[in-house]
């Protein structure tokens, strides 16, 4: 009898520690916060996916800017001086015909008679669409997510591009046409690019990395103006190979976006577990201090 109430005693007292034990690691975990990897992974598919982002970016801005820098070359000179209402004649000294053609070069004699008013039509028509598409875009965002969004912006602005030569030769008209659908297509970039921010960076590394990924339209407007001017002015080739070249670029890179950059981490097959691991730990960790 005295044994068998020693044993309950001994059984009790078992159960008693292992709950102090228990109480004692949630207590532990609770004020320690969620666990976090023991080891950091410095560089991975997340920096791939930063640079998807910077190069989106970019091309856009390139495709943006090459009708405002290639215009220079596609109109007459001529035009836009009637345009403005410029009188030659006020001048006391004027340029003779010789030190115009070496102050304009011989290959930016233009072959539109565009002028000036709608020079800014064609220049303004691509923002305004590019505006209109904001909010819709974000919202489509959230309902197929970020890839799609991506891929085909960046491959229809490429196609805009490549045909505005065509559409300029055409009629006036058909390139304003090209160049508000231009824009509307772009105008799902930003919303993507968020997206893929939320996703892919974690919450330690997000402002960095989510500022190299905006820095692509400040490189576009940088590299891509000084390109296309130097492109618009190589003999036999002129204005239209601008609007190849980065038509081209965007086409090709979008194709290139399908095959690498996935919606989520763990969709990835070449990620890591140490990556991964590292991306969702920190995304958790950004959702539980909120």
């Amino acid at each position: 009898m005295f044994e068998k109430k020693l044993r309950n005693v001994r059984h009790h007292k078992k159960s008693y520690d292992l709950n102090i034990q228990t109480i004692s690691e949630k207590v532990d975990s609770a004020v320690s916060g969620p666990k976090k990897t023991s080891r950091r992974c410095f560089l991975g598919l997340r920096h791939a996916v930063t640079l998807v982002g910077f190069l989106s970016c970019f091309l856009q801005t390139a495709d943006r800017l090459v009708l405002g820098v290639g215009i220079v070359a596609m109109v007459k000179h001529r035009q836009t001086a009637e345009s403005s209402n410029w009188n030659g004649s006020e001048i006391s000294c004027p340029m003779s015909s010789d030190a115009q053609k070496i102050v304009f070069g011989s290959n930016f004699q233009g072959e539109f008679d565009w002028s000036t008013e709608l020079q800014g039509y064609l220049l303004g028509v691509g923002s305004l669409s590019y505006l209109f598409t904001q909010i819709p875009a974000g919202r489509l965002a959230d309902a197929v997510g970020s890839k799609s969004l991506l891929v085909y912006s960046n491959a229809a602005s490429g196609i805009f591009t490549l045909i505005s030569p065509f559409t300029a030769r055409w009629h006036v008209y058909a390139l304003m046409t090209v160049q508000f659908l231009r824009g509307a297509s772009q105008g799902f970039t930003t919303p993507a690019m968020y997206k893929l921010i939320s996703n892919w960076i974690p919450r330690n590394e997000r402002g960095t990395l989510s500022t190299l990924v905006v820095c692509g339209y400040a490189a576009g407007v940088a590299i891509a103006g000084l390109v296309t001017g130097w492109l618009c002015d190589i003999p036999g080739l002129g204005w239209p190979f601008a609007f190849y070249v980065w038509g081209f670029i965007s086409v090709m890179l979008s194709i290139v976006f399908q095959f690498i950059y996935y919606e989520h981490p763990e969709n990835h097959p070449w990620i890591t577990d140490e990556e991964l691991n590292f991306i969702t730990d920190g995304l958790e960790t950004g959702i539980s201090k909120k």
